[in-house]
């Protein structure tokens, strides 16, 4: 599955949503993409490999927490060998959340990815927020009662108390307005024409540049150049028909814009370390 930029149902009855990824499966990859709302991944069970935050990554094992800020470039591209069971919880917490409960936490940004440079009062905070993750899993996969949604709110209040008073650094305001508006275009583009042979003038032509500022524009924002998406993309939708098990590698390779099996397998083991016969 891939995103260009996630929109999230926020009609639910908790005030925040929960998104629960409990998983065997060979591979899953979330597309890099940003949203306005805070969002938390927690690793309950297992370990995940490479989230990719605000040109960064990341590897995380059980109880480890990312934070993912207003409007940060994220993604994951993560592969289960079958030896363990990966239970991943994602929490997106709405400004309409933020606005009624803590309006403060809309002026700052925050940091809990670099535990490696934690002080004690900042691993004793941590250390408090695996509590209440543990404790928010648990309430996610409750049914709606009144109480259990106080229980919610009452966790995530603490946990915005916490981000308050022990991760917080000054806003910087990036990626917003018309280069998230280009970037949009660009990637909807690449959603909808992967299957085809693309190239960067064509790509550029589409949001008015020039190839040369497009490639460069490209890889500051999304932390990879634009071929290197484009392949991504590929591959995680040939992934997805190789696991169907309805047609030959050959033929997958060319629904998904590779030219052959030998450049789809060449892509896969760059990506995934693993060729196309292994994800059928």
């Amino acid at each position: 599955m891939s995103y260009e930029h996630e929109l999230f149902n926020l009609e639910k009855e908790y005030p925040v949503f929960f998104i629960i990824h409990d998983e065997d499966e060979h591979t899953s990859s979330v597309m890099r993409h940003w949203h306005q709302e805070l969002e938390f991944n927690y690793t309950a069970h297992g370990s995940v490999k490479d989230f990719f935050i605000a040109g960064e990554h990341y590897n995380t094992d059980s109880g480890d927490i990312l934070l993912i800020n207003s409007y940060d470039i994220h993604g994951v591209q993560n592969i289960n060998d079958g030896t363990q069971h990966d239970e991943v919880l994602s929490i997106i917490v709405p400004l309409t959340f933020i606005d009624r409960y803590c309006p403060v936490i809309n002026d700052f940004r925050f940091d809990i990815n670099q535990i490696d440079k934690f002080d004690q009062q900042q691993k004793e905070g941590y250390c408090h927020l695996q509590r209440l993750m543990e404790n928010l899993l648990s309430l996610a996969k409750r049914p709606f009662t009144e109480l259990n949604n106080l229980k919610v709110v009452t966790a995530m209040m603490e946990v915005m108390l916490l981000l308050l008073e022990y991760f917080i650094e000054k806003k910087v305001e990036k990626h917003k307005g018309p280069e998230i508006e280009r970037l949009k275009k660009v990637i909807l583009y690449i959603q909808d024409h992967y299957h085809q042979q693309l190239t960067l003038e064509e790509i550029a032509s589409e949001v008015y540049v020039s190839a040369g500022y497009l490639s460069r524009y490209f890889k500051q924002m999304m932390g990879l150049t634009l071929y290197q998406y484009i392949e991504t993309i590929r591959c995680m939708h040939a992934v997805e028909e190789l696991q169907r098990g309805v047609e030959t590698i050959e033929i997958v390779a060319l629904n998904n814009g590779f030219t052959d099996a030998k450049s789809l397998n060449r892509v896969l083991k760059k990506l995934y370390g693993k060729t196309a016969k292994w994800f059928k």
